[in-house]
């Protein structure tokens, strides 16, 4: 069974409907729907797949956040610090039970969420260690607005990515190596 997540016309009200997946509707004008579940993937340095009480999975899009893409195939090739920043998300939250606090679900039919972290939230850490972009791509898409500070501190002390002198914001790097790297028609590399 699928989450469905609806969005109150009346007021700010935000009810969760879900079937198994433990997802609590808002206490409280502007609290956001939530759930608890163990993280059993790392799909890379911005997803992650979990497991409900319930025995669901659920792949969740961590928020704010732009991670350096991951080889997927020839035709979409992995950034530099892909790896790296994998690991790191692996470190905070592989095998661990976190809360997800969650804000809508994207394109894909991921939840798109924040975990807690000590420094605030796990994409506030990415961030901050130089192994995520804060995600400017879109405004909607930016919902803690310290990131860009924080990426800011990160550049300056060229911690992770920012120590490379030629990194390339991951929905710059979708289009010019992913969708110029094979052509669309055959599939054949260029």
């Amino acid at each position: 069974m699928q989450s469905k997540v609806i969005f109150s016309l009346v007021g700010v009200t935000i009810a969760a409907l879900v079937c198994g997946l433990g997802i609590t509707g808002p206490a409280s004008a502007g609290e956001q729907p939530s759930f608890q579940a163990r993280v059993i993937h790392v799909d890379d340095g911005d997803t992650v797949v979990a497991m409900t009480g319930a025995g669901e999975k659920v792949t969740v899009r961590l928020a704010s956040i732009d991670a350096p893409e991951t080889f997927k195939n020839r035709c979409k090739p992995g950034q530099p610090f892909s790896q790296k920043s994998k690991d790191a998300l692996a470190g905070m939250v592989l095998g661990k039970t976190v809360l997800f606090t969650c804000h809508d679900q994207d394109k894909y039919g991921r939840q798109v969420c924040d975990i807690p972290h000590e420094s605030g939230t796990v994409s506030r850490e990415l961030v901050r260690i130089g192994l995520a972009w804060a995600n400017t791509s879109n405004k909607r898409y930016l919902r803690d607005k310290s990131l860009p500070g924080l990426q800011t501190q990160a550049f300056l002390a060229e911690r992770g990515l920012w120590a490379a002198s030629d990194n390339v914001p991951p929905w710059d790097w979708r289009v010019t190596a992913w969708r110029n790297t094979c052509s669309a028609s055959t599939g054949i590399a260029q």
